[in-house]
């Protein structure tokens, strides 16, 4: 009789490496968001198994996230190989921010915008909090090129397709953003939707979440880990945006 670890799928779900957020180039990990991606990898090699498959959004972060993992893990040659969905990639911050605050038509606009505040980490929060309550509240729906069900429904879906790609006794690297990581933990869970993107906020770059499949089910077995960051003993590499 196999053991119940090799009875089970494993799906990691890992947020992507820090971006960089006040650069010209938003979609684009910063040297920290790149050592960070490293570290998770170095830290696998030594914890957990080979993976099976790796699988990440479109958006170069998370396939500068995926490649910095197998780097870490000396599997760079691997990187080739990545499976790529796009219905894994982050939601249009700037529409959501901009639908709220219309002044803020760009991501530079909303950089500028946060760092001229008195407290910049609390304008981050208060500007995206209030945007997407806006954008989920489902009474606007009409105004966003990709309405709130949409988002969710397309999050929903690369899941399905990633549970369809992992079978029994295999291990699936899922490489994304803070949205699509709540949005399935929350269905997962079971939970409503009531403030999910409150908790998005608060996922660390590079966390990992792992979901067990067993007998169709899947299950949490951790939630945004980040013992890898911890295990190299600088308080800089733990960040949230």
């Amino acid at each position: 009789m196999p053991s119940l670890s090799e009875a089970m799928g494993e799906i990691h779900l890992v947020r992507h490496g820090q971006a960089s957020f006040d650069s010209a180039e938003y979609d684009e990990l910063s040297p920290l968001g790149h050592e960070q991606a490293r570290l998770l990898g170095a830290w696998w090699r030594d914890q957990g198994p080979v993976p099976d498959r790796v699988l990440h959004g479109g958006m170069r972060r998370h396939r500068q996230t995926a490649v910095g993992f197998l780097e870490g893990m000396g599997l760079g040659h691997r990187a080739a190989e990545a499976l790529v969905d796009e219905s894994l990639n982050e939601f249009d911050h700037v529409e959501v921010v901009s639908r709220l605050q219309p002044d803020l038509t760009d991501h530079h606009a909303i950089a500028r915008f946060i760092a001229a505040a008195p407290d910049p980490a609390i304008t981050f929060h208060r500007l995206f909090s209030e945007g997407v309550a806006r954008w989920t509240s489902r009474r606007f729906d009409a105004e966003y090129r990709e309405p709130w069900p949409a988002f969710r429904e397309r999050c929903q879906a690369a899941l399905t397709r990633a549970i369809e790609a992992t079978p029994s006794g295999s291990v699936t690297m899922v490489f994304t953003s803070g949205g699509p990581i709540s949005v399935l933990l929350h269905g997962v869970l079971g939970m409503g939707e009531e403030n999910l993107f409150d908790r998005s906020l608060l996922h660390a770059n590079t966390g990992l979440t792992r979901l067990e499949l067993l007998d169709g089910r899947l299950v949490p077995g951790a939630i945004n880990e980040t013992a890898h960051l911890v295990a190299a003993g600088r308080e800089d590499l733990l960040t949230y945006r």
